[in-house]
């Protein structure tokens, strides 16, 4: 499939490993054509992925094949984004999907990076 890469920028990030989880996301994504139609559909901009994924607070989860950052945009939007490893290179990411975090979600989001205490 075609994909849309985009590279971020260095800067320090505050990420939350929830449960031992050891995997480090690194820095370098792709948006599938497929990811870019999901995206429509959750009215998320590819915009909005980016920011929540270069954020300075994520929470990331560990899945069989997949991995699952909770993290939000600068103004404050909680999403969930679904990536997998790709196989074109050492430590790039295609973004699968992304949505709006569930409450339950967005409740356990905001109890590990201290946004309860903050906000």
């Amino acid at each position: 499939p075609s994909s849309h890469r985009v590279e971020a920028m260095t800067k320090s990030d505050s990420v939350c490993y929830e449960r031992g989880t050891v995997l480090n996301v690194g820095r370098r994504f792709s948006f599938t054509d497929e990811a870019l139609g999901n995206l429509q559909v959750y009215e998320v901009t590819p915009g909005e992925v980016w920011e929540a994924l270069h954020g300075g607070q994520r929470v990331i989860r560990r899945l069989d094949e997949c991995t699952l950052v909770y993290a939000a945009t600068t103004g404050g939007r909680r999403l969930a984004i679904l990536l997998a490893e790709s196989e074109s290179g050492d430590n790039d990411w295609d973004i699968l999907a992304a949505r709006d975090l569930s409450d339950s979600e967005a409740k356990r989001f905001d109890e590990t990076v201290g946004w309860g205490r903050s906000r």
